[in-house]
């Protein structure tokens, strides 16, 4: 038997058997996909959405009656599986087409260990703010508290006067336990008359801990008391230097050293053994210090851990994530 006709019959064998067996399809969910979506949107009962924004700014719209915000020069994808949209992954895809088979993931974290609260600051306007982690709720005061387009959905606007959020005498008291802070801001002016806040329990003589504006320098200030008159302070390296750019601010005591950071540039610290004071004296406020230096502009995304051993400098920059920030959704 010649060797063409042997391999003629072994193709005629192998030709078959490859074609009955063919290899087996994923089931890909429904999936809704545009380029630079926006107005009124129906996904059309998808349960993942890929949107691509190029224009290079976020854009807010709505999709199935839910407001969302695709951020500038990403490829932003939503999961509907809990029944309203919500982000899970934005990617640097600039310029780049949709593609329904791009795969994903997101990274580990332990951000859910520790945490007191988290207010995703998705309310209407005049509104109180909803802790999504453990309930604590935040009343409004002084005024109407607005609502704004957010790094994530929407923010909270705060428009300059006496308009707050505050608590009991007693929580968000970190005392001997390590603390941290989080949040996006973005202010409406760079000019004040006074030290304007973010967030803290800070009022002389029972000064504990705040985050607030150096108004010389336009950084972020974080300080802490021990004996709630005298406080040690730092500033972060970055300022803010934009009406119309968010900064992601992270703080924090790890036991020996307070710290700052702004956009996940590395920390600033100094040196505070502790324990932070209290005298049962001054509220939580978010907005500003006890009620008076309120905030002109918006925050977005408050997160604050008490009891967590540290929040390191390569959780912050996950956190900020290349200026997309991460959802609560995507907390373990």
């Amino acid at each position: 038997m010649s060797a063409n006709l042997v391999r003629s019959i072994l193709i005629s064998f192998v030709l078959p058997c490859l074609v009955l067996s063919p290899p087996a399809q994923a089931q890909l969910p429904n999936i809704f996909t545009a380029d630079n979506p926006s107005g009124s949107l129906s996904s059309g009962g998808a349960n993942i959405a890929y949107l691509q924004n190029t224009i290079g700014s976020d854009v807010t719209l709505t999709l199935d009656g839910n407001t969302i915000t695709t951020k500038a020069n990403r490829l932003n994808i939503f999961d509907k599986s809990s029944g309203t949209w919500v982000q899970k992954v934005i990617l640097n895809q600039q310029s780049q087409p949709v593609s329904t088979t791009k795969t994903f993931s997101t990274r580990n974290n332990t951000f859910l260990t520790g945490l007191y609260s988290y207010y995703k600051l998705d309310e209407a306007s005049n509104s109180t703010a909803i802790d999504a982690a453990n309930g604590r709720t935040l009343g409004q005061s002084n005024g109407i508290v607005g609502s704004a387009a957010g790094v994530i959905n929407t923010s909270r606007y705060f428009p300059g006067s006496a308009s707050f959020f505050r608590e009991s005498w007693t929580d968000f008291a970190p005392g001997a336990n390590h603390f941290f802070a989080t949040f996006w801001t973005k202010t409406a002016t760079l000019t004040y008359s006074y030290d304007a806040s973010f967030l803290g329990r800070y009022g002389l003589p029972y000064a504990e801990w705040l985050v607030w504006f150096n108004t010389s320098t336009h950084k972020v200030r974080f300080s802490v008391s021990a004996t709630g008159n005298t406080a040690t302070t730092i500033d972060s390296t970055t300022a803010l230097t934009s009406t119309t750019s968010w900064y992601f601010v992270a703080v924090g005591w790890d036991g020996t050293h307070i710290k700052i950071s702004v956009n996940g540039e590395p920390y600033v610290t100094a040196s505070f053994a502790g324990p932070v004071f209290n005298g049962s004296g001054a509220k939580f406020c978010l907005g500003s210090e006890s009620g008076s230096d309120p905030w002109f502009g918006q925050i977005d995304e408050v997160a604050i851990w008490i009891g967590r051993n540290d929040l390191t400098i390569s959780e912050v920059q996950q956190l900020y994530n290349n200026g997309a920030g991460l959802p609560f959704s995507s907390f373990h």
